[in-house]
């Protein structure tokens, strides 16, 4: 391999997104996926000026003692898990030393050991998840990527799904004159089935026939197709039903916002008489489950196609007002006060303009839920200048074997 360097390199650490952290010869930073920090690893990366490096692996020359055998024989292949070859309770240890890491790099957060407590299991380590997304490849069968991204796998079975969605798995394959170009499976309250098929075409070119009992929607740019059954499944956690369509966020492992739900019930005032604004609010869950507590929810989204799985969601209340835009424009213009700040970020996090309106809005309490440990150090960090001190963050585990770190911060002033 032209241009291409062979070097031992002992790891040391995890970094966010699951790649272990290594310093090359020269004293540059390598990443590198598939190692357990302590490793001795043979790996391979190309000649370049860059600061930092990614490479691959080669061998593992020195394993830890950690290291045990995964369960899926595509582990290290397929993409999709990164911890899998580390016990349940080191991965949530690893876990919330990337998050403790990046707070104290990214965010300057000094001592986070200090805020972090201790991390919340997910209930299940494997067949939680009651969603995921394929690639239909070149033979129509359901793929996903390869673990340095550049290829497809083909996938019959995955020990982090749920029993039902790994039944459909293998019986599912699209003929490539359909046009279809995704495939998502989701798993709700009932164990029933949902397939959500994504395509660049108005309607598959040609008809999509699945011979068991199961919701089909084709998704295109444009707008949304019932095929078979129903267009919207629910999810119930915490006591909160909510139904989402094809484009709303899904939760993969619901079970865990039981306890997440608990926690935060803590911090909550103890009578009602308290309004709550609640950012990037989706399918209303945090609105709904906030609107039988509060006096008021006003919630916001800028994405308008939302809209109609929110009012289905949130159509029992008369206490909740629902705002289309960006947050910078529509806080200005809220005629109540408010107290709480609840919201639920996406990977881009918050920007500066609306934590400067969230600091004018008057609240004294924020309640962020992120999923990203980077942009969770960085918006915490945005928030400390404006009077706000964080209380307590709160790691809690979507989604085991995965390198996902996900957590709830509570801020006040």
């Amino acid at each position: 391999m032209t241009d291409s360097i062979i070097e031992k390199v002992r790891f040391h650490t995890l970094s966010n997104g699951g790649a272990a952290l290594g310093r090359l010869a020269d004293g540059r930073v390598v990443f590198v996926k598939g190692i357990i920090p302590e490793e001795l690893a043979l790996i391979r990366y190309f000649k370049s000026e860059n600061r930092f490096v990614t490479g691959e692996l080669i061998d593992i020359l020195e394993p830890s003692n950690r290291r045990i055998d995964p369960l899926c024989p595509l582990f290290g292949m397929c993409s999709g898990c990164q911890l899998q070859f580390l016990d349940y309770p080191e991965q949530l240890a690893e876990k919330k030393k990337i998050l403790s890491d990046q707070l104290a790099r990214i965010g300057k957060i000094a001592n986070p050991e200090n805020l972090l407590q201790p991390i919340i299991p997910s209930p299940k380590v494997f067949n939680y998840r009651r969603n995921i997304r394929f690639f239909v490849g070149e033979d129509g069968s359901l793929c996903l990527p390869t673990l340095d991204e550049r290829e497809w796998l083909s996938i019959k079975s995955c020990p982090i799904c749920s029993e039902n969605i790994n039944q459909l798995i293998p019986i599912l394959s699209f003929d490539p004159e359909t046009g279809i170009a995704e495939a998502e499976i989701r798993e709700g309250d009932q164990e029933e089935l949902q397939l959500i098929l994504r395509g660049d075409t108005e309607k598959p070119e040609n008809e999509v026939e699945v011979d068991i009992p199961i919701s089909i929607v084709y998704s295109s740019p444009a707008n949304s197709y019932v095929i078979a059954g129903d267009s919207t499944i629910e999810q119930t956690f915490a006591g909160t039903t909510v139904a989402a369509s094809d484009d709303a966020i899904f939760y993969p492992n619901p079970d865990i916002m039981n306890q997440l739900c608990e926690e935060l019930s803590v911090w909550i005032p103890s009578n009602d008489v308290y309004n709550v604004l609640n950012l990037n609010c989706r399918t209303g869950f945090w609105s709904k489950w906030f609107a039988s507590r509060c006096r008021k929810v006003m919630a916001q989204d800028e994405v308008e196609s939302i809209a109609e799985d929110f009012v289905l969601n949130l159509d029992a209340f008369d206490n909740v007002d629902l705002y289309l835009g960006k947050p910078e424009m529509i806080i200005p213009g809220l005629k109540d006060k408010v107290k709480i700040v609840v919201c639920e970020t996406e990977s881009s996090g918050l920007s500066k303009e609306t934590i400067t309106e969230i600091d004018r809005c008057k609240a004294d309490t924020i309640f962020y839920i992120g999923h990203d440990p980077a942009m969770i150090a960085r918006d915490l960090a945005r928030f400390l200048p404006c009077g706000f001190s964080i209380k307590s963050i709160i790691p809690f585990d979507t989604e085991p074997n995965t390198a996902k770190v996900s957590a709830l911060c509570v801020l006040m002033k």
